[in-house]
């Protein structure tokens, strides 16, 4: 087995099995490791699958993937961790700080969310976007909250969150 590294024009000569000569003429040129990036942003705690692999840490995997039609593909994945912040307390007022509940996270993470907010008898009491609660309690409530991220990945948060009048 012969094994070529080099840009050349290589000649060899093959027996075939009747023992006849063939030359096999080869024009061949290396054109090093290309790699495609492909730059990716997750939850932390969650991973990314691509192939056979399943990535969790941050950091730069250089991959060797075959397509459905046999050939390699030399993929490099860039993989960094966010965080959805989802405050624990808020205060409607006119003040314009901290008067509406809804996460963060960093910006072009997040495709669309909805978020789910109960009172302590499990009534649900708002379903949207961003809640103001200028019509409920002073106290605690709970959210559900399902959030599509851009890389087509969703997941749900639950807790609660404490508002203050």
């Amino acid at each position: 087995e012969i094994q070529l590294s080099e840009t050349g024009f290589y000649l060899d000569t093959l027996k075939s099995q009747n023992n006849c000569d063939s030359i096999v003429a080869l024009e061949l040129e290396v054109i090093g490791d290309k790699y495609d990036t492909l730059e990716i942003s997750i939850l932390e705690g969650k991973a990314f699958e691509i192939g056979d692999q399943n990535l969790e840490e941050e950091g730069e995997y250089p991959l060797s993937l075959t397509s459905s039609l046999g050939c390699d593909s030399l993929l490099l994945v860039k993989l960094t961790h966010f965080n959805v912040y989802i405050p624990n307390i808020f205060s409607p007022s006119e003040d314009g700080f901290n008067g509406v509940f809804y996460p963060f996270a960093p910006v072009g993470e997040i495709k669309s969310y909805n978020m789910r907010i109960y009172n302590r008898w499990g009534n649900l009491l708002f379903q949207g976007t961003e809640w103001d609660g200028i019509n409920q309690e002073p106290g605690v409530y709970v959210y559900l909250l399902d959030v599509e991220f851009m890389h087509g990945i969703t997941n749900t948060f639950h807790g609660s969150v404490t508002l203050l009048k």
